[in-house]
């Protein structure tokens, strides 16, 4: 059985060693005593680090969703991300490209091919239709590229206006400085 120092879990968790130690304090945690120190067996902490994962706070939660939010959000401004709707689309794009372009070499061929007897020629001509289609479709690609790289610009210049220029969350304060009243005399 293996037993770790509350410093040493504090350590390994990166927590500081007084949260370890208001666990133990507060039972959370079991422990013993052993001289100076306070010992915590693996079998013991496991659990407790495992449930404390999977609960943790309203407040963890929201700032880890938070956190990943920014990271999604920071990678797909460096270019490493982009939409999934756009690459369903270009995928469908594609698979409607080699379909059309597949469905069309029967009709080409068919004609052609028919007097044919010589296998080399009947190859060739095959050969010759799908690498037509493979450029077709290295075409689209960059088609579809060229209208990504687009998409990334327009998203720089959305994200380039709306940065801030020093100015206050609600723009300049116009609000005019308050003059000071003047009170008038009465006569009594």
């Amino acid at each position: 059985m293996t037993e770790r120092t509350v410093t040493e879990i504090a350590d390994l968790i990166g927590e500081p060693v007084s949260t370890v130690h208001d666990w133990v304090a507060r039972g959370d945690l079991r422990s013993h005593k052993a001289g100076r120190n306070r010992l915590v067996a693996d079998e013991d902490l496991i659990p407790f680090l495992a449930k404390r994962e999977a609960s943790g706070s309203q407040r963890e939660r929201l700032a880890r969703a938070q956190a990943e939010r920014v990271e999604m959000d920071n990678s797909a401004r460096r270019g490493q991300l982009i939409h999934a709707d756009l690459v369903e689309e270009t995928l469908m794009g594609q698979a409607a490209y080699l379909a059309q372009a597949h469905d069309a070499v029967a009709g080409r061929l068919a004609h052609e091919l028919a007097g044919i007897t010589d296998p080399g020629i009947i190859r060739a001509k095959i050969l010759v239709e799908m690498r037509e289609i493979r450029e077709g479709l290295s075409q689209y690609g960059l088609r579809t590229a060229d209208a990504l790289e687009q998409v990334a610009q327009e998203l720089e210049r959305d994200e380039a206006a709306a940065e801030p220029d020093g100015e206050s969350v609600g723009g300049p304060d116009k609000a005019s400085p308050r003059r000071k009243r003047r009170t008038r005399k009465v006569a009594k």
